[in-house]
């Protein structure tokens, strides 16, 4: 009789989980991580948004003070411009996109994702917004006369841009990579 209540013992546990899910704090570590992407993204839009419009308006200013006949500030400025419509377009897509998740557990992480993966893209596009912005401006450096010195230390500047935005797109892409297996593990338990 004992052996039989051991052995059913046994059965049983070897059915049960190995360990129970804390799901008001996972809730909650999901919230913040929701948060968390969602002011990240909507600061880098600003951000992105408030330098290009003043870049942009410093260099046609300037180029209008000089009178300036070269093409290249005024193309830069345009660029620039466009970046900004760009970056406003995302930022109503994202903010459509708020819609279509639910507030469970898995709606938020999706959330989350959907909050990494825009700011994915708009860092991946701000890195190669870089080689434009820095051509026209070193070329715009070339057609004015500056001193070599000058131009190169663009080119350093533009330079460690690329690096360094490299360099955040990387963190981006671990913070999205995190999330994204966060969301395989609630899957795989649930």
């Amino acid at each position: 009789m004992e052996f039989e209540t051991i052995q059913q013992t046994w059965k049983n546990q070897d059915t049960q989980q190995a360990y129970i899910i804390n799901e008001p704090a996972l809730y909650d570590q999901i919230q913040r991580k929701k948060r968390g992407a969602g002011r990240l993204a909507s600061f880098t839009e600003k951000v992105l948004i408030g330098a290009n419009l003043l870049a942009a308006a410093f260099i046609l200013g300037v180029s209008m003070y000089k009178q300036s006949t070269s093409v290249f500030p005024y193309l830069m400025a345009g660029w620039m411009i466009l970046s900004v419509f760009y970056v406003i377009a995302k930022h109503y897509q994202r903010k459509m996109r708020l819609e279509q998740f639910d507030s469970s557990i898995l709606g938020s992480l999706d959330h989350a994702i959907s909050n990494a993966t825009s700011q994915l893209q708009i860092a991946r596009v701000s890195r190669w917004n870089v080689i434009p912005v820095g051509g026209l401006g070193i070329f715009s450096l070339i057609m004015s006369d500056s001193s070599p010195l000058f131009i190169a230390l663009v080119i350093a500047f533009f330079g460690l841009c690329y690096y360094a935005s490299g360099w955040e797109n990387k963190s981006y892409i671990a913070r999205k990579h995190a999330l994204d297996k966060m969301r395989e593990k609630l899957i795989d338990e649930g």
